[in-house]
């Protein structure tokens, strides 16, 4: 599935819109809470998440990531200097893009629709990535795009790991765990270039 580069900039703006707003409510946020917060309690509200998670929310996160990972690809076939980085970017965009396809139609399917969880921030997380990105040129943007690229899908893997143990419907169980292989071939893929 191609997503046009004009609706890949239109949902560039609305992801840091978004961050904005998240960043100025995070500033007001952080302004109340108490700093003595611990990690144990960090883990505990992650895992609570987690546990709570619906298919909605499991459809929503699905969803989140492989259109991130088809912006941020595309981002980086236009930018990256390295033929070997564009050629990993062009992976994430057709891969991702083809799971976003398989997210959509089995939310259709099932007439469900994606909600993501109260606590989810992949939006503004985009946002985020591509702001940064776009500061860099050459080189420092494909160790900065392949970095981000192993950080994410490290993370992409535990949270598709706790999904699919969260899952309701069977087909949706399926489809996250059908995810788990791809997400740990463009984790390799990007560790090997790291490498280099």
């Amino acid at each position: 599935m191609r997503i046009p580069l004009s609706l890949s900039v239109v949902l560039f703006v609305a992801l840091a819109a978004c961050a904005k707003k998240n960043d100025a409510n995070a500033t007001d946020t952080a302004a109340v809470s108490d700093s003595s917060t611990t990690t144990t309690d960090t883990a505990a509200t992650s895992n609570a998440s987690a546990a709570a998670m619906t298919d909605a929310n499991i459809l929503a996160q699905e969803s989140d990531g492989d259109s991130a990972e088809v912006v941020v690809g595309r981002y980086a076939q236009a930018h990256a200097a390295s033929s070997q980085v564009k050629a990993y970017a062009k992976l994430l965009v057709d891969d991702h893009g083809k799971g976003l396809k398989e997210v959509h139609d089995l939310a259709k399917k099932l007439s469900i629709t994606p909600q993501p969880a109260a606590d989810d921030t992949a939006r503004q997380e985009t946002a985020h990535t591509l702001e940064h990105l776009g500061t860099l040129k050459g080189r420092d943007f494909d160790t900065a795009f392949v970095a981000h690229e192993i950080q994410d899908h490290q993370t992409d893997i535990a949270d598709a790991k706790k999904a699919a143990a969260a899952a309701q419907n069977p087909e949706v169980k399926q489809l996250v765990e059908k995810s788990l292989p791809e997400l740990q071939k463009h984790l390799d893929r990007a560790q090997a270039i790291a490498r280099k």
